[in-house]
């Protein structure tokens, strides 16, 4: 390569970033490269490092944060050479990323921008993006994001470049005269869209926007982010703007409609007015802009749609979710299941990359592919296995095109071509790996179902998974009369501790072992247990006590000293049905793999007074949710109740109750969650049933939902992944006027009352309070402790 390139790289406090970029940038084949790096004010020494570390690269200090765009125009300013890259800080780039940059600049006087295939830096088996794509409502996005690095693109398997509609500005080259010929990035964009901007400015002017295939960087998707608010604040009003600026005027006031229709049907009234507000400010400059690039313009609005450019789409389609699933990493952790259901909690941890979010279809949850899909399994090390892939085709009407599916695992292979409707299974003999793991993959072609039915969907979409399933070729054993260590926690409840432990002594399986754990109790709740393991009887009791650390705690205690086969974890009033420790030991042993078994908790109603709202939060609220559990399928991790649920021992670690929790709150849904991202299904057995005593009316229960609130800031700290499905929306009612929310808790005396009385309120409004109380909790947790 002979061209002399000038690189930009805008930066502020990026010198974490820069010690990787750096290195492999200098690195590079370029013959003749200037570095640039653009400081946006950074305060964390990046210039004083730079000119220590690097002296041979140019530092051009801004003083204060100027912005993205900004950052890159005074670096292209300052560039000597006809060639300027743009990189972000947070790359990390290939030996030999520039030269298919510049062939396509050279190829072609009319190609303006070339920009590299960016992998995700953590994760280089996926795609981060190839190229830019555009919505007719004036949003860009990642083209590709998420799909598995060796899919083949939707273009096609081509070393060629592309035609994209715009950059993606973390790796792209311009040549110089080209950048300032088109009026460079727009000045009024802070940060966000500004190659959205530029490449629909240049397609417009009659030049083109391709991507490279060969050109490959790896970028820290969000390295250089400050959130998700700021970059949807900004996006919003910069879109605005570019409609104004470039889109023929019948095309802008269709999607400017569009936009303000979408954002009063979900109440983001804040987000319109603050568009509206910003895009007036700046509307001088805007019709201004807009003068120049009709001025230059070319290409029509059509020409765009018909070379796919714009899409119908008024909105970015969804892609598949972020692979959470590292067999490097994680793989010796994983249960060893022969069962993966897609759709379920319990897979999350074991999916690659490919896999959409889960959707109901028909009869189960299950997941889209993206068309190359990879998934886990933990089993037998060096065991022969029949896995049997549960597919069916995308939609219903899906039959104009053959869905014919590859499945791979640990080198085996199949492939069948589905029937137009019904759930099919495909089936590959294999063996395990030395570490037990079975690699799997399912390929089909992609297709868009807008294309296909005229339907709204714009993903491109390969086969349903129902579920992947493990056949070993020798029958698995199963405990034929496994020990059930009952596992009781206890602090200060000994008349009911007392009735629990009488229930136990009157259960159907002979083979337990009770180990009650006292959590510092002061009422003499240890001087009754001492006696009452004395005595002996048919239970095989034995007590242990502690100081007061929280039922976490305790229960690890009680772990470090149970023998039985399985675990049933207990609470201390909750009063098992006679046949309730059989139901948990037979749900296991016809599962025939580790599994959760979730048992049924009612209130106790003989002796209790149960309210309407105690029937709606045990069936469909926030205590429990029991009525939206079928009983033998499986639930999520919400619903790792430690109130009524056993495994097997060896799934669980010598202290697996997390120690941040030291109250009942939050401590078993946290273990829950990682249990299933470890491939632990929690599987629901009604008949294994107990009764709940534990008086409440709505008013206390109000006041428990305030507390746990509060308390599941540590939880979320610890697992971000788990924060959507933890923390529930506010009820739209409470989104469009919050002073309902403080109405609501003003009025709680008179609901208590009603309750109290038994006059059930409509579930919406005991939703609405609980899930106010919840909120309400979060947020002063998070004002006092930040």
């Amino acid at each position: 390569m002979t061209e002399a390139v000038s690189v930009v790289i805008p930066t502020r406090n990026g010198r974490a970033h820069l010690e990787r970029c750096l290195p492999t940038l200098l690195a590079s084949s370029a013959a003749a490269l200037e570095v640039v790096v653009v400081d946006n004010g950074s305060t964390d020494g990046t210039p004083d490092w730079l000119r220590e570390h690097h002296p041979e690269v140019r530092v051009l200090p801004m003083g204060c944060n100027r912005g993205f765009g900004r950052a890159l125009a005074e670096g292209v300013s300052a560039a000597r050479h006809p060639y300027v890259a743009f990189l972000n800080d947070d790359t990390v780039v290939e030996r030999d990323w520039l030269e298919p940059l510049l062939r396509a600049l050279r190829s072609d006087p009319s190609v303006a921008a070339a920009c590299s295939t960016l992998r995700l830096l953590e994760r280089p088996d996926v795609v981060n993006a190839r190229g830019g794509g555009f919505s007719r409502y004036g949003f860009g996005y990642d083209l590709e994001l998420m799909v598995a690095w060796d899919q083949p693109p939707a273009a096609g398997a081509s070393s060629e470049p592309v035609d994209v509609l715009f950059p993606t500005a973390a790796a792209m080259l311009m040549r110089k005269a080209d950048f300032v010929a088109a009026g460079g990035f727009d000045p009024a964009f802070f940060m966000y869209n500004e190659d959205v901007d530029l490449g629909w400015r240049l397609w417009l002017a009659g030049r083109r926007v391709l991507w490279c295939p060969d050109s490959v960087v790896r970028h820290l998707r969000g390295g250089s982010s400050t959130g998700n608010t700021l970059r949807d604040r900004m996006g919003a009003r910069h879109c605005v703007r570019s409609l104004l600026k470039n889109y023929h005027p019948e095309n802008a006031a269709r999607a400017l409609v569009g936009l303000a229709r979408y954002w009063i049907r979900h109440r983001q009234y804040g987000r319109l007015l603050d568009v509206v507000a910003w895009n007036l400010l700046h509307l001088p400059g805007t019709l201004w802009r807009r003068l120049q690039v009709q001025w230059r313009r070319a290409r029509t609005d059509g020409e765009l749609f018909r070379r796919g450019l714009i899409d119908e789409a008024a909105f970015p389609p969804p892609h598949p979710e972020a692979p959470q699933a590292d067999p490097a990493r994680d793989g010796a952790s994983w249960v060893e299941s022969p069962t993966l259901l897609p759709g379920h909690d319990s897979a999350a941890g074991r999916l690659g990359p490919g896999w959409y979010a889960p959707e109901w279809m028909e009869d189960r949850p299950a997941r889209m592919t993206a068309g190359l899909a990879r998934a886990f399994l933990r089993a037998s090390p060096g065991q022969r296995y029949r896995l049997v892939a549960t597919l069916r085709r995308a939609r219903r009407g899906d039959d104009v095109f053959p869905r014919e599916v590859c499945l791979r695992a640990n080198g085996a292979r199949a492939s069948a071509t589905l029937a137009a409707d019904g759930w099919r299974g495909l089936a590959v003999e294999t063996t395990a790996d030395a570490a037990g793991l079975v690699h799997v993959e399912i390929e089909a072609p992609v297709w868009v179902g807008h294309h296909a039915l005229g339907n709204t969907d714009f993903r491109r979409l390969g086969v349903a998974v129902g579920a992947l399933t493990l056949q070993p070729k020798a029958p698995a054993r199963v405990l034929p009369h496994p020990l059930v260590s009952v596992l009781v926690p206890t602090h200060n409840r000994l008349p009911i501790l007392m009735e629990s432990l009488a229930a136990l002594e009157a259960q159907t399986w002979p083979e337990i072992e009770a180990i009650v754990v006292d959590d510092g109790s002061g009422d003499g709740t240890w001087a009754w247990l001492e006696r009452r393991a004395a005595a002996g009887g048919r239970l095989a009791l034995r007590v242990l006590r502690q100081e007061n650390q929280g039922p976490g705690a305790a229960r690890n205690r009680g772990l470090r000293e149970a023998r039985g086969d399985l675990v049933l974890l207990l609470g201390d009033d909750v009063l098992p049905e006679p046949g309730c420790v059989e139901a948990h030991v037979r749900r296991h042993q016809r599962l025939g793999e580790p599994c959760a078994v979730i048992g049924f908790v009612d209130w106790d109603r003989s002796r209790m007074r149960v309210t309407p709202l105690l029937e709606y939060v045990n069936l469909n609220g926030e205590q429990f949710g029991f009525g939206q559990i079928a009983d033998g399928g499986d639930a999520p991790f919400t619903c790792f109740y430690t109130s009524n649920i056993s495994l097997p021992r060896d799934v669980l670690a010598e202290s697996p109750f997390d120690p941040t929790f030291a109250t009942a709150a939050w401590e078993d849904i946290e273990l829950g969650y990682r249990l299933s991202r470890r491939g632990l299904r929690i599987v629901h057995e009604r008949s294994a049933s107990a009764r709940h005593f534990h008086p409440m009316d709505l008013a206390r229960f109000y006041r428990r939902q305030r507390h746990v609130g509060a308390a599941v800031k540590p939880l979320l700290a610890l697992h971000r992944h788990a924060e959507a499905r933890l923390l529930p929306p506010a009820p739209a009612p409470l989104r469009r006027a919050p002073s309902l929310g403080p109405l609501l808790e003003a009025a709680l005396p008179l609901l208590n009352l009603l309750d109290r009385r038994g006059m059930a309120l409509p579930p919406r409004v005991y939703h609405a309070m609980l899930t106010w109380a919840f909120h309400r909790g979060f947020r002063l947790r998070r004002r006092l402790h930040g």
